[in-house]
Protein backbone atom coordinates (compact mmCIF):
# COMPACT_ATOMS: atom_id res chain seq x y z
CA UNK A 1 0.00 0.00 0.00
CA UNK A 2 1.28 3.27 -0.74
CA UNK A 3 0.49 6.39 1.09
CA UNK A 4 -1.00 8.66 -1.66
CA UNK A 5 -3.79 5.59 -1.73
CA UNK A 6 -5.37 6.57 1.45
CA UNK A 7 -7.01 9.09 3.02
CA UNK A 8 -7.89 10.48 6.43
CA UNK A 9 -10.63 7.95 8.30
CA UNK A 10 -9.62 4.88 5.54
CA UNK A 11 -10.16 1.54 7.96
CA UNK A 12 -6.94 -0.49 7.78
CA UNK A 13 -4.33 -2.97 9.77
CA UNK A 14 -2.38 -1.36 12.07
CA UNK A 15 0.91 -3.50 12.35
CA UNK A 16 1.95 -1.39 15.71
CA UNK A 17 1.89 -4.32 17.58
CA UNK A 18 1.97 -7.19 15.03
CA UNK A 19 0.63 -9.63 17.38
CA UNK A 20 -2.49 -7.81 17.48
CA UNK A 21 -3.78 -7.17 14.05
CA UNK A 22 -7.08 -4.99 14.47
CA UNK A 23 -8.90 -2.76 12.22
CA UNK A 24 -8.31 0.71 12.92
CA UNK A 25 -9.44 4.06 11.21
CA UNK A 26 -6.52 6.22 10.12
CA UNK A 27 -6.20 9.71 11.92
CA UNK A 28 -3.10 10.68 10.42
CA UNK A 29 -0.69 10.44 8.41
CA UNK A 30 2.50 11.26 9.44
CA UNK A 31 5.64 10.88 6.61
CA UNK A 32 6.96 7.65 7.08
CA UNK A 33 4.88 6.07 9.60
CA UNK A 34 2.51 5.05 6.99
CA UNK A 35 4.65 2.25 6.66
CA UNK A 36 2.85 0.20 9.32
CA UNK A 37 -0.44 0.05 8.28
CA UNK A 38 -1.72 -3.20 6.27
CA UNK A 39 -4.63 -3.45 4.13
CA UNK A 40 -7.85 -5.20 5.07
CA UNK A 41 -9.17 -7.01 2.04
CA UNK A 42 -12.53 -6.84 1.37
CA UNK A 43 -15.05 -9.18 2.15
CA UNK A 44 -19.08 -9.66 2.64
CA UNK A 45 -18.56 -8.89 6.41
CA UNK A 46 -17.14 -5.53 5.66
CA UNK A 47 -19.47 -4.77 3.12
CA UNK A 48 -22.50 -5.60 5.26
CA UNK A 49 -20.91 -3.26 8.19
CA UNK A 50 -20.47 -0.45 5.32
CA UNK A 51 -24.60 -0.91 4.49
CA UNK A 52 -24.45 -2.28 1.45
CA UNK A 53 -27.68 -4.87 1.56
CA UNK A 54 -26.69 -8.42 -0.17
CA UNK A 55 -29.80 -9.21 -2.81
CA UNK A 56 -28.67 -12.41 -4.08
CA UNK A 57 -25.32 -15.09 -3.56
CA UNK A 58 -23.23 -12.44 -5.89
CA UNK A 59 -24.48 -9.28 -5.59
CA UNK A 60 -24.53 -6.01 -2.77
CA UNK A 61 -26.62 -2.92 -3.52
CA UNK A 62 -26.71 0.31 -1.46
CA UNK A 63 -28.59 3.30 -2.87
CA UNK A 64 -27.72 3.41 -6.38
CA UNK A 65 -24.43 1.61 -6.42
CA UNK A 66 -24.03 -2.16 -7.05
CA UNK A 67 -20.88 -4.38 -6.31
CA UNK A 68 -20.30 -8.13 -7.15
CA UNK A 69 -17.96 -10.54 -5.43
CA UNK A 70 -16.28 -12.16 -8.44
CA UNK A 71 -13.80 -15.28 -8.27
CA UNK A 72 -11.12 -12.20 -8.53
CA UNK A 73 -12.61 -10.26 -5.18
CA UNK A 74 -15.30 -7.88 -5.36
CA UNK A 75 -15.77 -5.58 -8.03
CA UNK A 76 -18.29 -2.72 -9.78
CA UNK A 77 -18.91 -0.96 -12.71
CA UNK A 78 -19.84 -2.85 -16.46
CA UNK A 79 -17.39 -5.62 -17.49
CA UNK A 80 -15.87 -2.70 -20.05
CA UNK A 81 -15.27 -0.97 -17.12
CA UNK A 82 -14.73 -2.78 -14.34
CA UNK A 83 -13.50 -1.04 -10.67
CA UNK A 84 -11.66 -3.57 -8.70
CA UNK A 85 -12.27 -3.33 -4.97
CA UNK A 86 -9.91 -5.22 -3.57
CA UNK A 87 -9.33 -3.60 -0.13
CA UNK A 88 -11.70 -1.63 2.30
CA UNK A 89 -9.67 1.56 1.56
CA UNK A 90 -9.96 1.37 -2.34
CA UNK A 91 -14.03 0.72 -1.35
CA UNK A 92 -13.70 3.79 1.08
CA UNK A 93 -11.89 6.24 -1.57
CA UNK A 94 -14.46 4.39 -4.73
CA UNK A 95 -17.40 5.25 -2.34
CA UNK A 96 -16.29 9.42 -1.52
CA UNK A 97 -15.68 9.99 -4.57
CA UNK A 98 -18.57 8.67 -6.29
CA UNK A 99 -20.79 10.46 -3.34
CA UNK A 100 -20.30 14.03 -3.70
CA UNK A 101 -17.87 13.03 -0.61
CA UNK A 102 -20.35 11.05 1.83
CA UNK A 103 -18.66 8.94 4.22
CA UNK A 104 -19.05 5.35 3.76
CA UNK A 105 -19.87 5.26 7.62
CA UNK A 106 -21.10 7.74 9.59
CA UNK A 107 -19.55 8.62 13.51
CA UNK A 108 -21.97 8.30 16.04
Amino acid sequence: MEVKDLRIGNYVFDRGNPTDLKPSQLVNIIEGRYVIYQSITLTVEWLLKFGFKQIDKYTFVKGKHFIYHRKRGFVTGSTKREVKLNFVHILQNWWYFNNNLEELIKEE
